[in-house]
This record gives C-alpha cells, structure tokens and sequence, in this order.
C-alpha cells in the first residue's frame, strides 16, 4: 500500500482541521440572504427544479430571531420572490448546486424536519466547502513556495480572515465560490506545469461554477482562464467548451425565469430593504470610486485591512512584483484585485449588509494570500515578522466573530443599514464592540448539539 506523500497528509490536515474549527461553535451565522441557497438543494433533490413553492408553509413559521418570520424577512429583502406565480430565488443557484450532495443523506433519510436541520445541513456545506478552498490554494501555493510556508498561509488564510467568520459558517455565494476559484488557481498552475485535457475541461468547468455562484466573480475567472490559456494554447477547446456550455445555460435559466439576462439580481436593489435609496440596478453602481475604496479597505465597520491587516503586504507587494515578473501569474492577479475592487467600490451598497466584516471582498482572499506565497522567498525576516503578528490580529477578530456574532453592533444604537455614518466611527468599531461583549458574557451558546439551549 503506498502512503500518503507530504503534501497529501498536509492537505488532508489543512481541510480537516479547517473544517473542525469552522463548525467547532455549533452554530449558523447566517441572514436572509442565505436562505435561499439553504433550502434550494432539496428542491433539486427532491423534484429537480429551482423552485421554492414546497416551503412556504416553513417560511410562515420559521425565523432567525423569534419574532420576524422568515416570510416577512424575505419579502423585506426580496431574497425569495414570486415569479411568475412560483417562488424563486433572487440569487444564482450555483451555491445551492454545489451543496446538494451534502443534502443528498438528510433529505434520503427524512432528516430535515424543521429549519433548524436545514441550517445544520447549509453550515455542514459551507464549511465543507470553505475548508476545501483552503486545501486547494494550498496546493496551489506549493508551486511557488516551501511546503513549510504553504502550510502556514493556507492556515492564514483559513483562520485569519473571513473566509472563518462568514464564507464558512452560512451558505452564503462566496464559499461555494471560493472552492471553485482555488481549484481552478491550482489547476491552472498544474496545467503550465504539464498538458492535460481533462485538467482544462475541470478547470473551466470550475470557472463557470464560480460564476455561477456569484456573478461579480468575473474578474477572478478571466484573469485564472486566460492565464491557462497562454500556458496552454492548444487546450484552448478544453478551455472553453464547458465554461460556455454552462455559462449559456445560465443565461438561458435567467432569461426564461427573470425574462431578464441578469436573473434576479434587479429586484434585490430596488426591494423594500434598499428602496427609500432610490437606486435601480442601472444606478447602484455610481458610488465615487476613491470612496468606495476606502470604505472598502480601512472602514473601521467593513475595511478589509481593519479585520484582515496581514492584507496590505500583497496589496503593496502585488504589482511590484507583476513588473518585475510579467510572464509569471502576477499581472494576471493584479487585474484579478483591482478590477474587482473597482467593482465592489463603485457599488453604493459597498458594506455588503449586516455580517461580520467585509464580506464582499472574500473571493479577493484567494490571490492577495497566493500573491504573499509568490514574494514570500524574498521577503526580509522582519517583514514576515510584522506579518505574522497581522495574521495573529486577523485570528483574534476571527475568534471573536465566530464566538460572539451577532453581538449587537449592527443593531444599536441604530441600525447599520439604516445609519451608515456608523461605519466610519473609530470609537466603536465592530471588532471592538464583539470582544467587549465576549470579555463580558462569554461566547454565545451553541445553537446544535448536546449544549445547545
């Protein structure tokens, strides 16, 4: 019997021990933006269809916090909507497609009775998938470093930034997402290594996917498949075929069901949750871009760098090394994070909601954690000293989101979405609020389990 090479056992232990912490508090960090994806895979299991009509009746009694029903909740945000006189989701479907095989045991035994198993089952699945993200970037970080350092930023990665607090612990797009695009960053670097067909059909049927999940993942997907096709030209069918075949039925699925190219993305922006902002699909995107950015980078509500500081290394370090380097994989990253951010910063709902820290920017975590992987040889001793001591910030603000949230920031002394000067107050910042309130009462208590109330 052959044993498992380094690398192998590494990578097992990287998604094993990811996902044990990830579920380690027994609970369901999710909003009413996640409960579409939550419920989708029994829809598809069971009659094979994106329709949400079975569910009305638990929509009527369930809710997250004992007082709004989830229908009343989604009807405020327009996550799950009627159309055409069938309920539906207002978000894409690839979340809900690629957790379906975790829902496949509880909906074969009957296991899902209440919402609470559905949440169980969505936590399972994000996590899983979460923690599979990090073991593929991994072993897409081996190609450019030490295994030692590979193994430590993929552990930053999964434990120092919000891939933690918020991809793993909801069915959010993002997770499911994530292990799309770190299987095709690491399939691709495969790829220029040596020629492989059914390595570049997997890899472009895991950009679709990423897409699929998310739309705004468009950046990310481009910079990895042209990549892979100037390392390998003479794939190019490989390349393309399954990603248009998917992405055309994608297509086909909005315009058929939202009579609208862009699914249904449009009703969120104008649904009662957003809608004394007067914004329309067409107009949401026309937030002045220096502001945006730095709402999105040094919010003190939503920055990245506030919860994640170990970032501005690849922030700084990233385009140096796209000019110093310009046939490796750097300036495809470099388009990869700034065309992203330029998305994000010029949408006037940048904050990305009510969860913990800045969810929109959590697929960039991927290639700014790649890219410290790529100068991390050359790094001086002190510069990987100060970065260790920003990863160990990034794990503390983890730590605490995962142990306390939601500990009332975003609902006192008003609530976020509607007072969003709150997000730029220094003096009570989300990380700060959370720890003063797990000094003071402890973590929340599980959710499920043996210990749940």
């Amino acid at each position: 019997m052959t044993r498992p090479s380094p690398i192998t056992k590494r990578f097992l232990a990287i998604v094993i021990g990811a996902f044990v912490i990830y579920s380690a508090n027994f609970r369901e960090l999710g909003l009413t933006d996640t409960l579409p994806a939550t419920l989708l895979p029994v829809s598809i299991l069971r009659h094979g269809d994106f329709t949400l009509d079975e569910f009305g009746e638990l929509l009527q009694k369930g809710s997250y916090d004992g007082m709004t029903s989830l229908t009343r909740a989604v009807e405020w945000t327009s996550a799950i909507r009627d159309v055409d006189g069938r309920l539906r989701s207002s978000y894409p479907v690839g979340a809900a497609l690629l957790a379906t095989p975790v829902y496949a045991l509880p909906v074969a035994f009957g296991w899902l009775d209440d919402f609470e198993d559905y949440r169980i089952t969505a936590k399972v699945s994000a996590s899983s998938m979460v923690a599979l993200s990090a073991g593929f970037l991994f072993l897409a970080l081996t190609r450019v470093c030490s295994l030692g350092a590979a193994t430590v930023l993929a552990a930053a990665y999964a434990f120092g930034t919000s891939a933690w607090t918020v991809a793993s612990q909801a069915l959010w797009q993002h997770g499911p997402a994530m292990l799309c695009l770190a299987l095709a960053l690491w399939l691709a670097l495969r790829l220029g290594e040596r020629e492989s067909k059914a390595d570049a059909a997997l890899l472009s049927a895991a950009l679709a996917m990423a897409l699929l999940c998310r739309p705004q993942n468009a950046a990310g997907a481009a910079a990895i498949g042209v990549f892979a096709l100037v390392r390998r030209p003479r794939c190019w069918p490989f390349l393309l075929a399954p990603a248009a075949l998917l992405l055309s039925w994608q297509l086909w699925y909005n315009s058929r069901v939202y009579h609208d190219l862009r699914g249904g993305y449009p009703a969120t922006i104008v649904s009662e949750a957003h809608a004394f902002r007067g914004y329309t699909a067409d107009t949401v995107m026309s937030m002045p871009l220096g502001r945006g950015l730095l709402g999105l980078l040094i919010s003190p509500g939503k920055g990245l760098l506030v919860y994640t500081p170990a970032m501005l290394l690849p922030l700084i370090a990233l385009p140096i090394l796209a000019v110093r380097r310009p046939r490796s994989l750097a300036p495809y990253l470099v388009f990869w994070v700034v065309a992203s951010l330029v998305l994000h910063a010029k949408s006037r709902l940048w904050w990305g909601g009510t969860s913990y820290g800045p969810r929109y920017l959590l697929e960039l975590l991927l290639p700014l954690t790649f890219a410290v992987g790529m100068v991390w040889p050359g790094l001086h001793v002190a510069v990987k000293i100060l970065f260790g001591v920003a990863v160990a910030f990034g794990i503390f603000a983890q730590i605490v989101g995962a142990l306390t949230w939601e500990c009332g920031w975003h609902i006192t002394p008003r609530w976020l979405d509607l007072a969003l000067d709150r997000l730029w107050d220094w003096r009570d910042p989300e990380v700060l609020r959370c720890t003063q309130v797990l000094v003071r009462e402890g973590p929340k208590r599980p959710e499920f389990g043996p210990l749940a109330h």
